[in-house]
């Protein structure tokens, strides 16, 4: 009599969830434990924002972003309707947005169509142009400081981002 036994599977079930675990200023990959949703819903207050985490830098044209919050350090010209510089964040650059929050330190040219806000930590360098504007105290501006005029800041479809903050 052959008595061999039968080998052992592991039964079917769901492969390992593989998730994303933000932590300072890096990206990792954790497992989770298999209890998340097949598909997450969609949030749709973050849609089209951009987070430069403590300790990451990031260089170029920054496109298709509504929000872009810096707590790292970009070197970048952006369009979009936000942006927030939060305290320990850095922003070199051009940018042109509708709103803005300064809370750490913005170097270069900045055309904000709508409200400015430099809070008591905020630093803002070099050509700034805004409609409204808000400083706490402690707040920072220096450098080619105007108000804009009446018309809106959107440039025409094709033009470029150069363009629209020289006007």
């Amino acid at each position: 009599m052959n008595m061999t036994k039968p080998s052992r599977r592991l039964p079917a079930g769901p492969d390992p969830v593989v998730g994303v675990r933000p932590g300072p200023g890096v990206l990792g990959l954790a497992r989770g434990d298999g209890r998340t949703k097949e598909a997450p819903e969609k949030d749709s207050g973050t849609e089209g924002t951009l987070v430069v985490g403590e300790g990451i830098q990031i260089k170029g044209e920054i496109q298709s972003c509504t929000k872009l919050i810096v707590e790292g350090k970009v070197e970048a010209s952006l369009e979009a309707v936000e942006l927030m510089v939060r305290e320990g964040g850095i922003y070199h650059g051009k940018a042109v947005v509708k709103a803005a929050s300064i809370d750490g330190n913005f170097d270069g040219d900045l055309t904000v169509d709508g409200l400015l806000t430099i809070l008591a930590g905020g630093r803002v360098t070099g050509a700034l142009r805004y409609r409204d504007l808000k400083i706490e105290r402690g707040g920072r501006l220096s450098g080619d400081i105007d108000l804009l005029d009446g018309k809106a800041v959107s440039p025409p479809e094709g033009q470029r981002l150069e363009e629209a903050a020289a006007r």
